[in-house]
């Protein structure tokens, strides 16, 4: 089976990614993208799975400031 697998990050200008696995993602797990390092929070089915393929969304969070980010106090 291979995953078609869209990574969004929860209140993040990175645009994400579309990533095909071979394994699917799991919640709690972490996962790079781009210059951030994330925990997966959400998974959902986008469609049931189609021949050898499964279509997933992912919401995670950012587990480290990114780069760019400052103090806002």
């Amino acid at each position: 089976m291979i995953y078609k697998v869209s990574y969004v990050i929860k209140n993040s200008k990175q645009p994400g990614a579309i990533i095909n696995q071979s394994a699917p993602p799991e919640i709690d797990s972490e996962i790079q993208l781009g210059a951030h390092k994330c925990q997966i929070v959400e998974i959902e089915e986008l469609l049931p799975p189609q021949g050898n393929f499964a279509y997933l969304h992912v919401t995670c969070q950012t587990l480290e400031p990114a780069p760019d980010a400052g103090d806002s106090e």
